[in-house]
């Protein structure tokens, strides 16, 4: 059976600009919980960092990180309605749906809020939605997609995802408009690094031709 070409995208950073509302609400639960809260100053910096190294410049212990994520994914769904496509973002998806490329979105946001967003933004729907909490979630997703089907790629603005879908041995596409910076995502070395949603298409056209 050939296998299917397929884009999968992670969503906030990459599909969704939810940075704002996304800083917000970390400050929102900051406070709540007694950590130092992000001005724009300190937000550029995280861009830079590794998780550990973000968790260590907050003063935030590993393990309060599983209720920060419950806690951020009920405060962004409040506020979804406000979370914007980055430009260009709606004729992408909707070209590559077109052109008989098959779109996911794998998440650790909440498949309801994906949903409501392609809805909202008339764009046309993925093929399918994957939301889960945990960097391994997204490993597995990737890797046993990989086996299923040889034409797969991944997009995203993180470098610990860019290692995670490396490690699946599939291909990845990092945008620079995303949480991450250029320089640290090019530390990990994605196979493409796109700044518009025109170099995006081509990078996705490119990687999924047959073999």
């Amino acid at each position: 059976m050939p296998s299917i070409p397929t884009a999968v995208f992670d969503f906030d950073g990459t599909l969704a600009n939810s940075m704002a509302v996304g800083l917000d609400v970390y400050n929102v639960i900051a406070r709540r919980s007694g950590f130092p809260t992000l001005d724009q100053t300190g937000f550029q910096t995280i861009r830079q960092l590794s998780v550990p190294e973000i968790l260590s410049y907050l003063g935030v212990p590993r393990w309060r990180l599983p209720c920060f994520i419950l806690q951020g994914r009920r405060l962004m769904h409040r506020r979804s309605a406000e979370i914007q496509p980055y430009p260009g973002v709606r004729d992408l998806i909707n070209r590559l749906l077109e052109n008989d490329i098959r779109v996911a979105v794998l998440t650790a946001n909440s498949r309801a809020i994906v949903q409501q967003f392609f809805q909202r933004h008339e764009m046309k729907m993925p093929d399918f939605v994957d939301s889960t909490r945990w960097r391994k979630g997204k490993h597995q997703f990737l890797r046993e997609r990989e086996k299923e089907n040889r034409r797969l790629i991944y997009v995203t603005d993180e470098a610990r995802d860019i290692v995670l879908a490396q490690r699946a041995s599939v291909p990845v596409v990092a945008v620079d408009w995303g949480f991450n910076t250029r320089e640290r995502l090019l530390k990990a070395r994605p196979d493409r690094l796109v700044s518009d949603t025109e170099q995006l298409n081509t990078a996705i056209i490119e990687l999924l031709k047959p073999e």
